[in-house]
């Protein structure tokens, strides 16, 4: 199931799900804490916000670490701290 098709039928944004997301698109190691620290306190109760931004990563087709940053800047963006 493509992970966008997971968070459809989520209510939360689990860590575990973020952390797989991230090592699946080769984010980078140094940034992993980042990611599941501050990004993921942004999002973990707003599954569709990070399923929108991703249908929008696809659209654009960015892949790896492009798709891991648009994904930070998007969620700065749309939510807040």
């Amino acid at each position: 199931m493509p992970y966008v098709d997971y968070l459809a039928i989520q209510a939360a944004v689990s860590k575990d799900s973020v952390a797989f997301f991230s090592r699946q698109n080769n984010a980078n190691p140094k940034t992993m804490g980042y990611l599941l620290s501050h990004i993921h306190q942004r999002i973990r109760n707003r599954p569709d916000t990070l399923e929108s931004i991703l249908f929008g990563a696809e659209d654009q087709k960015f892949r790896d670490s492009r798709l891991i940053g648009f994904m930070v800047n998007e969620i700065k963006s749309r939510t807040t701290a």
